[in-house]
């Protein structure tokens, strides 16, 4: 057994492309902002004031990690560059989102305390 702590999906707050979403028992509320200057980086400030007392994390991904002036712990996924244009591909509703989303480096620049990689290059995912 490992010696980490042990997290429940209440104590988790996800963040992405600046909505945050809770997962709170019975309800999942989602909470958007978009701010006025997308670049200035705000630590997501604005979301701490509707986290509850017992979130541990917050797992923040996509454009909002722009925000950010650091993380503790930087969770970064290789995979080819191909496969990510095909999830992304699948995953998006229109062509300008896919675009949008194919022009943003798959390779953030975050400073960071720890880093842990997650190998996916050579995987099949379909």
């Amino acid at each position: 057994m490992g010696g980490g702590a042990r997290f429940q999906p209440y104590e988790i707050a996800v963040i992405d492309d600046n909505v945050m979403s809770l997962n709170l028992f019975v309800a999942r509320p989602k909470i958007k902002f978009t701010p006025k200057y997308p670049n200035n980086r705000d630590n997501l400030n604005i979301f701490l004031k509707f986290l509850p007392p017992y979130v541990k994390i917050i797992f923040c991904i996509g454009s909002s990690i722009q925000r950010l002036e650091k993380a503790d712990i930087f969770l970064y996924i290789e995979i080819r560059e191909e496969l990510r244009k095909n999830l992304l591909f699948t995953r998006e509703k229109t062509s300008r989102n896919y675009a949008d989303l194919c022009a943003v480096s798959s390779v953030p620049i975050l400073p960071y305390e720890y880093k842990i990689i997650i190998d996916l290059s050579k995987s099949k995912i379909i």
